[in-house]
């Protein structure tokens, strides 16, 4: 289904049947809103409605309502009555959420097709002023938009830069959703020292999805805030900074070793993958609503990281130097060190017998080398992960990774999982169990992971059985 497919539907139709099934569902219930007065809509011969409908462009995302609810969304069309002001109200209000649920933090973040989202509202809007009114106030609601004006859409913000020395307080945006947070600041340097500042802060009840930017923290430190902040979320991005995202940091000033990088290189073994999402596993008890989680780890070794640099120079699209001083007019080490005390004062220069981390700019290309060597070790370490994270935490539906070999060595590596069938013992009782501590030992669970977007055929599956503590990996089937 293509982008502009996944949001079409029937505008009438889906009105009609809609309101006419929360009519039922909100019997005996309080209206939503305290008024009186109906929307006198011509439902049958609005002439925007019906072009819409007739040409297709009304678009919407329904992927969010109950199955129910979709079962109601017949074609034929009839002509009924208005309905109190409330109903219509409701209606919008779920067409809303469907709309919004469509794109994940990420992607808002990026920006990525937000105008599908401005046409699919807009298409509503014009079926009558009152409608108009109605989607905006509504859209707007979800952004930080103080004083939203009359027929303006608010454009889907979720990144707030915020000094990290102050108390982030969002609270006041009580329906927002997604929230991505900036930590590239997040250090100083004291008394000799490069310490790592606390994370304060005041989110929104109702957050969904958070994202962590260029962290220096542990992925088990940020974890345990969101566990304290934000506990019934259904995303977290943990996105370490890094040489590959943001090289210029000034945390790397004073962090130049291989070892610096040890929290976000990972390597390649499958027993430190394993190590890892075991240490990963004991942080998640209490997110029982998480359902994607992206830790922004590579599972390939800094050695890789030399390599391509020393020795796939006909792979490199920008000019690529280890030394300091190429490419400026310093003239020794007392000159540079000059250079930077007036530009950071308080902060110690580098060493620059030490080679410099590449420009970013040296990652923005493909190198068929590194994926040729790289490709399948690192996709074997991360479907382990992914499998031992969903087979520990029963909610999860996606798990990604940063990849060396993705595009711009940035971009997610993601992997849906599923727990595909479950073995018990011969001896075991039939019974149902609930919770996955409650199986008897020896029970086997085969979890699969494949591609988003890809047959289920294609997926791989990793058997693990239960020894009454512990899962433990078993085989590949």
């Amino acid at each position: 289904m293509g982008e502009d497919e996944q949001y079409t539907n029937r505008s009438s139709g889906t009105h009609i049947y809609l309101r006419e099934y929360i009519k039922v569902q909100l019997s005996g219930s309080p209206p939503l809103v305290s008024m009186s007065n109906k929307l006198e809509l011509p439902w049958a011969d609005c002439p925007s409605d019906t072009e819409a409908v007739r040409s297709g462009n009304l678009t919407g995302s329904l992927r969010g309502l109950p199955f129910k609810l979709k079962q109601l969304l017949p074609w034929p069309r009839r002509i009924v009555p208005p309905f109190p002001y409330e109903l219509y109200v409701a209606i919008i209000s779920l067409y809303i959420d469907a709309v919004i649920n469509v794109f994940h933090v990420r992607q808002y973040r990026l920006g990525h097709d937000i105008s599908t989202q401005s046409h699919a509202l807009v298409q509503v809007m014009l079926a009558s002023s009152p409608f108009g009114d109605l989607v905006c106030h509504e859209w707007n609601k979800y952004w930080p938009v103080l004083i939203p004006k009359r027929w303006l859409l608010a454009r889907p913000i979720v990144y707030f830069e915020i000094p990290f020395a102050l108390a982030i307080d969002l609270s006041p945006f009580t329906r927002l959703r997604f929230v991505s947070l900036p930590f590239n600041e997040a250090f100083e340097y004291r008394d000799n020292t490069w310490r790592i500042l606390p994370f304060i802060a005041i989110l929104p009840p109702g957050l969904q999805e958070i994202e962590f930017l260029w962290c220096h923290n542990l992925e088990t430190e940020i974890i345990a805030l969101v566990k304290v902040l934000c506990p019934t979320v259904t995303t977290i991005r943990i996105v370490p900074c890094g040489l590959f995202n943001n090289p210029s940091c000034l945390w790397w000033s004073g962090h130049q070793e291989t070892t610096d990088h040890a929290h976000y290189m990972r390597g390649h073994e499958l027993v430190d993958a394993e190590n890892y999402a075991r240490t990963i596993s004991l942080s998640l008890p209490g997110l029982s609503c998480l359902e994607r989680l992206h830790l922004g780890v590579y599972f390939a070794p800094f050695e890789a990281v030399v390599t391509h640099r020393s020795d796939h120079v006909e792979h490199h699209t920008v000019e690529d130097s280890t030394e300091w001083f190429d490419g400026t007019n310093i003239q020794n080490n007392a000159h540079f060190n000059a250079i930077w005390n007036a530009k950071y004062p308080n902060l110690p220069p580098p060493n620059t017998e030490i080679p410099r981390l590449a420009d970013q700019k040296l990652w923005m290309s493909s190198c068929p080398r590194c994926v040729e060597e790289w490709s399948t070790k690192t996709e074997q370490a991360e479907r382990l992960v992914a499998s031992f994270l969903a087979i520990k935490c029963w909610s999860l539906k996606n798990v990604s990774f940063c990849s060396f070999v993705a595009d711009k060595r940035i971009d997610p590596s993601e992997w849906e999982v599923c727990r595909a069938k479950i073995v018990r013992p011969p001896s075991a009782p039939i019974e149902t169990h609930t919770a996955p501590s409650e199986y008897p030992e020896g029970t086997l669970v085969y979890v699969r992971t494949k591609r988003p977007g890809t047959p289920c055929a294609e997926g791989r599956y990793l058997i693990f059985r239960w020894s009454g503590t512990d899962w433990d990996c078993v085989s590949e089937e």
